[in-house]
């Protein structure tokens, strides 16, 4: 389930890994008085970013499928809301009660497609935690039980359909809250993992992507065409997100 951008961070990585190779047989050897550029410094960044990118590669598909389950759950629930209150208004006779439903109802149906969230998501961490996404369903489920505390609480609403019943739409809560707590329990470690990896890769100037393409230029500079390696390092691109 690796997106476009997720193999573009692989590819980030595999291109140090492809220049560290190169620059270890250099001819003249690679001695770069800059010690981000040296050899030892490169070798010390790839492992921790080979790793962050292998986390991500283990726990983005777990997340996406809980992503998946989560959104095909909530899908329905619009139309289900809509005959829900069909059948509260037919039997309930206090309008005030049907006014509070409704409005349940209404906040719900307002927040019941809430933006999917791939994979990968973002390539930074966003200013709150707690995405746009995961706060709607907090909120439906929030209101949905009240709704269904509402339906409970009222003896008038008996209705005959199993799939309307008190006790159906308890299971349903229950399963929303299981599905929307499964995607916050990965989305974590996913979301650690990615920050990881930004660091590693995109901090100006300490960065994979930024020291690579130094070491290009220096490559540039002490390096004539000729040499067999000068073509084969300047082809190996590092880009920014």
């Amino acid at each position: 389930m690796s997106s476009t951008s997720e193999t573009g961070h692989a590819k980030n990585v595999a291109g140090l890994e492809d220049l560290i190779d190169h620059l270890e047989v250099l001819n003249p050897p690679y001695n770069p008085s800059k010690t981000l550029l040296q050899l030892s410094s490169l070798k010390a960044q790839l492992p921790p970013a080979q790793a962050a990118i292998k986390t991500i590669s283990t726990t983005a598909p777990p997340y996406q499928l809980a992503v998946d389950a989560q959104e095909e759950l909530f899908k329905p629930l619009g139309k289900m809301l809509t005959r829900i209150m069909n059948i509260f208004r037919s039997s309930v006779d206090n309008p005030n009660e049907v006014e509070s439903a409704e409005s349940l109802a209404k906040l719900m149906k307002g927040g019941s497609k809430p933006a999917k969230k791939p994979a990968e998501e973002a390539q930074t961490e966003p200013k709150n935690n707690k995405s746009t996404s995961r706060r709607s369903y907090d909120s439906i489920i929030e209101n949905f039980e009240k709704l269904i505390d509402i339906l409970i609480a009222n003896p008038l609403y008996k209705p005959n359909e199993t799939e309307f019943k008190t006790a159906t739409l308890s299971a349903l809560l229950a399963d929303m809250k299981a599905k929307n707590k499964a995607v916050g329990v990965l989305e974590g470690p996913l979301r650690g993992a990615r920050l990881e990896r930004n660091k590693l890769l995109y901090t100006p100037g300490t960065g994979i992507v930024d020291v690579g393409n130094d070491v290009r230029i220096h490559i540039r500079g002490i390096l004539k065409p000729d040499n067999p390696h000068y073509k084969a390092i300047l082809a190996i691109k590092f880009k920014s997100r």
